[in-house]
């Protein structure tokens, strides 16, 4: 049995950021205008990702797929090899947990307090519940996460 294309791209992209002590963020492969984007994001814990470093990994992880019988596809698709930038999403309890006290901005599936989004700061993740609880100006709000469509570092500009 054929393992998803996502799957082992995901599996060669980690292998291969590690490589330049780096950790994969996440992965994506979606229709964008006419094009399909196969969207990998890296970054260093302890310093930022160069230029190089991603211009490494594109590379890298260019020929590991170009050569993995099960990372072949039929489709043609574009290769970008990102930091997850300023306004990063968070998507696991690993990035919940880490970027605990940082402030963020929520975007839910329905109104709360008469509002879809809002900024406030990440006070922490509840395994438990699988809620995240923010500082609003209200106080404390704990919100499941299958309420929040996306929730993103915020920048200040």
């Amino acid at each position: 049995m054929k393992k998803n294309f996502i799957d082992v791209v995901t599996s060669l992209a980690k292998d291969i950021a590690a490589e330049y002590s780096c950790s994969l963020v996440d992965v994506e492969y979606k229709k964008e205008g006419r094009d399909k984007i196969l969207r990998v994001y890296a970054e260093k814990l302890d310093d930022r990702i160069s230029l190089d470093d991603l211009s490494n990994i594109s590379k890298s992880l260019s020929d590991a797929i170009d050569t993995c019988e099960e990372a072949q596809t039929e489709e043609n698709y574009i290769l970008e090899v990102s930091s997850p930038g300023v306004n990063r999403v968070l998507k696991s309890p690993d990035d919940y947990i880490r970027f605990s006290g940082e402030k963020v901005d929520v975007s839910l599936y329905e109104n709360m307090n008469g509002a879809k989004k809002f900024t406030a700061q990440l006070n922490g993740y509840n395994a438990e519940n699988n809620s995240l609880s923010f500082q609003i100006p209200e106080g404390i709000a704990e919100i499941q996460l299958d309420k929040i469509s996306k929730i993103c570092l915020h920048f200040e500009f």
